[in-house]
């Protein structure tokens, strides 16, 4: 059976491991401060919000699926939570009660039947539960034919014939029979077992794995001390009984994936919960569009949202013209680098499906977003900041997935700007010119002069505002690079006056 909540595919439960890439894009966009917020702990959500960051390849029907689904659940929060605890507390007891999830070749097959049937048994009391919440007012596709798919499987009807055969099941007695008849050498053919509890019979359920009783049967008894015959009797058993235990095993596993996936999908949709709530007042937000350009308005930092009002984080608006290259330059401690992480948190975000902190965010579909930020230099001595740089680039052009997008801060800044500049445009220019759009934060204003001469490059260039008297407003405003970004700063370090 299907959850298909955010994920048409069902996968969202598959274990998911940052790749060395991933792992140096959420340092450098100092994503970890957000998912503790969104997860809060749990380490359900956190796998669930990592999985959204990063795997989430979602074409444009995909996208608005998911923030349908999202835009539900935050109409409908308090129960969104009631769903995702129960289907925790729901796997944790099968976990304890059935010891890890022990395999079919575990035990044997009549304790299969009686075991799995116990733990099927919770399975479906969850289920009448979760079933309770299809009438509140859910206006998703997703929500919607999540609970229509849950009534046509399990109707009043159904569910109540399901527990009245797994009851049946569990409650394990040696009341069934099994047909045979004598062959040459005096060897059994034996059929398929015929189960039967002495007040109820599994007529439903497990139709397929019955046969009719013959109104002629023959009955033993096997002595208390002939183990011979009783240890024979028990591999009958175990033969007759395998067929309706692997059944049963089957209906078990199919369930316990459901639940695995219906929490996996809950979880990263309670981790969105938590990051609204945590949000300070006033802080715009909106779902990401996708389009051939990027067109952004008020776009601001989701980590300084979490640790300031929102009046006091700044916010930004960008309209990329359809051009892969923009450059962002200006005097240090003038908001760039921060402006660049909330470029990347919101496209990974926002493609996730989740909310993004802005009024208004347009933008291109990305199978990746990467990142190569200035770093220290290696505290292992085993390389210089330029050769960890070149490495570092090398790894991300070897793991690159088109369509990309790249952001670079200060990248290659660690040696002299003349050498810096070349390596920076020519490493930049490939990457534009195999389909990367690349968003780079530098001081170095002989490479813009440099990426300018790439005659099929026309970057878009934006600089970090300073008022007249040198006080930075942190935004990031269209303008060209300048020579003299440090002048101001110099001349009053060294020549204003003091201040009492």
């Amino acid at each position: 059976m299907k959850v298909q909540l955010i994920d048409l595919t069902d996968s969202f439960a598959v274990p998911f491991k940052m790749t060395l890439t991933q792992q140096l894009t959420y340092q450098d966009l100092e994503l970890e401060s957000v998912l503790s917020v969104m997860a809060k702990n749990d380490e359900q959500i956190q796998q669930a919000v990592l999985t959204g960051w990063f795997l989430s390849v979602l074409d444009e029907s995909q996208l608005r699926y998911r923030q349908a689904a999202i835009r539900d659940a935050l109409r409908n929060a308090e129960i969104i939570s009631a769903l995702y605890q129960l289907s925790e507390t729901t796997i944790l007891q099968v976990i304890d009660e059935g010891w890890g999830f022990w395999g079919l070749l575990m035990g044997s097959a009549s304790y299969q039947v009686s075991s799995k049937a116990n733990l099927i048994k919770v399975f479906l009391q969850a289920i009448k539960q979760i079933k309770e919440q299809a009438v509140n007012r859910w206006e998703s596709k997703a929500f919607k034919q999540f609970f229509q798919r849950l009534e046509q499987t399990f109707s009043p009807k159904k569910l109540n014939q399901m527990n009245r055969v797994i009851s049946s099941l569990g409650a394990y007695s040696p009341s069934y029979a099994f047909s045979t008849s004598l062959l040459a050498g005096l060897h059994g053919n034996m059929a398929e077992l015929d189960y039967y509890a002495k007040q109820n019979r599994a007529a439903e359920i497990f139709r397929d794995v019955q046969t009719h009783l013959s109104s002629k049967f023959v009955s033993f008894v096997v002595g208390d001390r002939d183990d011979n015959s009783s240890q024979a009797l028990g591999r009958y058993e175990n033969r007759a009984m395998w067929s309706l235990a692997t059944e049963v095993s089957n209906t078990f596993f199919e369930l316990r994936h459901f639940f695995n996936e219906l929490r996996a999908q809950l979880a990263f949709m309670q981790g969105v919960i938590n990051l609204k709530r945590t949000l300070p007042a006033k802080t715009p937000t909106t779902f990401a569009e996708y389009s051939t350009e990027i067109k952004i308005t008020d776009l601001r930092n989701v980590v300084l949202l979490l640790n300031h009002s929102a009046e006091q984080v700044i916010g930004n608006s960008f309209i990329s013209n359809e051009r892969p290259l923009w450059i962002i330059s200006g005097a240090n401690q003038g908001g760039k680098t921060t402006t660049l992480r909330s470029l990347g948190q919101a496209q990974l975000m926002g493609q996730s499906g989740m909310l993004v902190t802005a009024q208004s965010f347009n933008c291109k579909h990305f199978r990746q977003v990467v990142t190569h930020f200035k770093r220290e230099e290696d505290t292992q001595l085993s390389a210089g900041k330029l050769a960890e740089e070149l490495q570092r680039m090398q790894l991300i052009i070897a793991d690159l997935h088109q369509p990309a997008m790249v952001l670079m801060n200060e990248s290659f800044s660690s040696t002299n700007e003349h050498e810096g500049s070349i390596i920076s445009s020519q490493i930049m220019a490939g990457l534009v010119n195999s389909g990367v759009t690349l968003i780079a934060v530098t001081h170095q204003y002989e490479f813009s002069q440099m990426i300018a001469n790439y005659s099929k490059i026309k970057p878009l260039y934006f600089r970090a505002e300073r008022r007249t008297d040198g006080q930075r407003s942190f935004k990031i405003v269209p303008g060209q690079p300048r020579e003299t970004s440090y002048g101001i700063d110099i001349f009053n370090r060294f020549f204003s006056s003091p201040t009492s």
